[in-house]
């Protein structure tokens, strides 16, 4: 059985989510965000108790967005917010950091664009995968678009999950619990049908992975 094939059949089951309650309940939890954008996802984070140590985004405005919201994010004092390309950044500074979460790029899986998948420039993913591997987090959460899951790129999410699962190959004692999820914001309040993709994953000696939230709009 592939990834792909796999996950489809936990996507209908049981949908997961990080459990993260143990280790919140001592200290909060700090992340790191690559692809940072404007940080619609580093304000669902905040929400949720999670403390930025840094943000990552390479476009100006986006950064410019970030530093003029910046006490939105919790603790300012203790943020990094860098304009910068992920593939020149040294994640092992962040090593054993709680969470690392972010949005690559998804236009090159975006059904209105060309499909070009890995062929194109701007897939990120390895990069994602690099700074797991390099950092080595409690967890991570990364979302994507809904083109990712097309069967044209089965094999690359089947790879994909397969390198976050074991980010360090052969390494046998750092594996992580990986989950992909396919959500519709729509199904939790907000006022669109926005489709994305969620691809999460916890370490095995951090915990387990439980249901993701229910559709709140049923």
């Amino acid at each position: 059985m592939t990834h792909s094939q796999h996950t489809a059949n936990v996507l209908q089951s049981s949908p997961s989510r990080i459990d993260a309650d143990a280790a919140a309940s001592i200290r909060p939890l700090e992340c790191i965000e690559l692809f940072a954008g404007c940080g619609s996802m580093a304000l669902g984070l905040q929400q949720a108790g999670i403390i930025h140590q840094l943000m990552v985004d390479v476009d100006t405005y986006a950064s410019r967005t970030l530093s003029a919201n910046r006490t939105t994010f919790g603790k300012s004092d203790r943020l990094l917010i860098s304009q910068a390309d992920v593939r020149h950044i040294d994640w092992h500074a962040y090593a054993g950091v709680d969470l690392i979460a972010g949005g690559p790029p998804s236009q090159p899986f975006s059904g209105g664009g060309l499909g070009a998948g890995q062929h194109d420039r701007r897939d990120l993913w390895p990069e994602a995968i690099r700074a797991v591997s390099e950092a080595l987090p409690r967890a991570f959460v990364f979302e994507s678009a809904p083109g990712l899951l097309r069967p044209s790129f089965s094999q690359y999410l089947d790879d994909l999950v397969a390198r976050l699962e074991r980010p360090c190959g052969v390494r046998e004692d750092v594996q992580y619990k990986v989950t992909v999820v396919p959500l519709n914001a729509a199904d939790y309040g907000v006022a669109q049908n926005l489709r994305r993709v969620l691809i999460a994953g916890i370490r095995q000696d951090c915990g387990s992975l439980l249901e993701f939230g229910p559709n709140t709009q049923s």
